[in-house]
């Protein structure tokens, strides 16, 4: 499960429970159009659930780019 959180505390789903399978690696753009007209200014959020009891795993790396 990937969330994004604005800095206000709102929350997108990028990737919900259960979708994505056995995948080894996560390498995806999502354009998150819930968040315009917002400010972009403050401390932007990520979160990841790995909710499989068997896996393991890091985060190498992530961007975040506003337009």
């Amino acid at each position: 499960e990937i969330l994004v959180v604005h800095p206000d505390g709102r929350k997108y789903t990028a990737k919900a429970f259960g979708d994505g399978g056995s995948d080894d690696d996560i390498a995806e753009t999502w354009d998150i159009k819930e968040f315009n007209g917002l400010p972009a200014a403050g401390t932007w959020t990520l979160e990841v659930r790995d909710n499989w009891a068997q896996d393991t795993g890091s985060i190498e790396s992530f961007e975040l780019t506003i337009k």
